[in-house]
């Protein structure tokens, strides 16, 4: 075994013991469910799993959110990514405690890898790993339930292996995997903030004339165009569905000064430390959201060799430290007016669709711990200029300081992400829609509508457990509800008929695929209590919209009429991605032995 093996083990095992300690609170209790946010998400993941696992299918339509909807199209769904795996194999709840765990090692690993990408010395990228992942940005986000932040892992990678390009562009394909991981997790803001710190590095590389204009064109076009190819299975859909369900926005978001130094400095990271801020606008004070969009913290001593660092390399950094600049600026958003640089990136497509600005902090923790690392380099160079041969030490007790802290002001956020004991509800025989259940937290049922940090956002989840869909649910999406809940007056059944006598009743139902017995008397409608949206097909008939509902019509001769959801776009998407994989791989094998290189290439630092 070589010495960089034995490093690199002895590192993976670091990490590894690292991730556990960090999301331990998470464990504390493997049944219990979680607080705001998770509610939702398990839905998405407890549907996701029976999709696959029950009925045999890719999940592409969800019945049990607002009386039906997309569900591959939906940008936050998880349709493959290391989190899925995880969930096909146990279940959703104990999942999603395993997976903060997984990815917080996975966010290490690409941390330190990008770090030595930079050059810096082991124990400095050590440092820096554990400045961006054993933060309260990654902790918040996931203990309000976001499962979006799975993907805070990946973004080290993907800019990890977009400077990899720069010396084999077969990395262009390890670039968008990378990408893809998020976007196929649901890490929709990840993603994005990734495609844009690439853009803006490569941008800042032509600026500084550390890279010609005409590669930087290439390789960008090369990556944003793979990615989008070989995703085009799902990125098609979900273009459609936001084209045809547009989420405005009208919030006043970003950080302000204060916030932002209460995020990076702040001891208190749990989800009420910032309750007593006022919400004006302005650049100087104000909290435009709560703690789990504000939160990253890093403390003093990381803050100090930050400015080490940005002193003593800002040649060499240059490029990070203009796109750091960036960054903080855009996570001031709205508050930065009426130089907001928001505004003006907020009027490119997908950025149009983004509510929280503040989630741009993502990308400038990534900035800063590389920074730091540097300055941690520096600093035991005087050290060792001061006190031969104690540089080392001293960086060693930097990082144990460091680690410590990072561990005891931001692990603890985790405690209150799972607070809530199993909840029993009675399960429907057959799937039906309701109105939908009343919020929880850890003392019960919400029936009074009162809300706190701990209370759940809707309880769609639950709902899926008792075999009913919600169509009062907890939703950002502008999807318009047509299916009719039980107890309501206008409610005739999951699937009957209109306009004519008869019965019609389920020979199979799953979330994809349906298959009715009829019995109709004369010519009319059959109508599934399901909102009507284009994709939904019939063997033999035409699928259309009565009252908003998934119907098709009947007439005494139709004895059974399957339907399946199988998107146009869907369809398009596929070919395109399998192509697109073919292509890759045929690419790959042919120079799997050949010099790689683009041409003229300058040196990344």
């Amino acid at each position: 075994m070589t010495e960089t093996i034995r490093r690199n083990t002895a590192i993976c095992l670091l990490f590894a013991v690292v991730a556990i300690v960090f999301t331990l609170p998470v464990h504390d209790h493997p049944g219990y469910l979680g607080i705001q946010d998770w509610d939702g998400y398990l839905l998405f993941d407890a549907l996701a799993r029976s999709s696959w696992l029950t009925f045999g299918q890719i999940p592409l339509w969800d019945p049990y959110l607002m009386g039906g909807m997309p569900m591959l199209a939906y940008p936050e769904s998880n349709i493959f990514s290391p989190a899925l795996l995880v969930q096909l194999l146990v279940h959703e709840v104990l999942a999603a405690k395993i997976n903060i765990t997984l990815h917080a090692f996975i966010g290490l690993g690409g941390a330190y890898a990008l770090a030595r990408q930079f050059k810096l010395t082991a124990q400095a990228a050590l440092l820096s790993a554990f400045i961006y992942m054993v933060n309260s940005m990654y902790s918040l986000v996931l203990t309000a339930g976001m499962e979006w932040g799975f993907g805070i892992a990946m973004i080290p990678w993907s800019l990890f292996f977009f400077l990899k390009a720069r010396e084999d562009y077969r990395h262009v394909v390890s670039t968008s995997v990378a990408l893809l991981l998020m976007w196929l997790g649901g890490g929709v803001y990840p993603f994005t903030i990734s495609l844009l710190l690439m853009g803006t590095y490569g941008v800042a590389e032509v600026v500084t004339g550390q890279e010609t204009l005409s590669r930087t064109v290439v390789l960008l076009g090369a990556i944003y165009g793979l990615t989008f190819a070989l995703g085009a299975f799902k990125f098609l859909p979900a273009i459609e569905f936001t084209h045809r369900y547009t989420r405005h926005s009208e919030l006043y978001a970003g950080l302000s000064v204060e916030t932002f130094l209460a995020g990076l400095l702040g001891r208190d990271q749990t989800l009420s430390a910032i309750g007593g801020l006022s919400t004006q606008p302005g650049f100087i004070s104000g909290a435009s959201q709560g703690m789990d969009e504000i939160g990253m913290y890093v403390g003093i001593v990381p803050c100090l060799l930050f400015l080490v660092g940005m002193v003593t390399r800002f040649r060499r950094y240059l490029v990070v430290l203009l796109c750091l600049v960036v960054f903080v600026w855009l996570s001031f958003g709205d508050r930065s007016a009426p130089l907001s640089l928001w505004h003006l990136v907020k009027a490119i497509p997908p950025y149009s669709l983004m509510r929280s600005v503040e989630r741009f902090r993502l990308a400038v923790i990534l900035l800063f711990a590389i920074t730091a690392g540097g300055g941690l380099v520096a600093m035991s160079a005087m050290i060792d200029q001061r006190f031969p041969g104690k540089g080392a030490m001293g960086g060693w007790l930097l990082i144990a300081f460091v680690l410590f802290d990072l561990m005891l002001v931001n692990s603890r956020t985790f405690k209150d992400a799972f607070p809530i004991p199993p909840v029993t509800t009675q399960k429907y025989d057959h799937f039906v829609q309701v109105g939908g259940f009343p919020e929880y937290s850890p003392s019960g049922f919400h029936l009074d509508g009162s809300h706190d940090i701990f209370t759940s956002f809707g309880a769609s989840y639950l709902a899926f457990l008792a075999n009913a869909g919600s169509i009062h649910a907890y939703e950002s999406m502008p999807v318009p509800v047509n299916a009719v809940m039980v107890g309501d007056p206008r409610y005739r059944g999951e699937v009957y008929l209109q306009g004519t006598a008869g019965k019609a009743w389920y020979l199979f139902w799953s979330p994809n695929r349906l298959r009715v017995q009829v019995q109709a008397l004369g010519e009319g409608w059959l109508v599934i209590n399901q909102n009507y949206y284009p994709g939904w097909k019939a063997r033999g008939l035409k699928t259309a919209s009565v009252d908003g509902l998934l119907a098709v019509p009947v007439a005494p001769g139709v004895k059974e009429v399957e339907f399946y959801y199988r998107p146009n776009s869907f369809v398009a998407g596929a070919v395109i991605s399998f192509l697109t994989l073919i292509a890759v791989a045929v690419w790959m094998f042919r120079r799997r032995n050949s010099n790689c290189t683009f041409p003229a290439g300058k040196p990344i630092v």
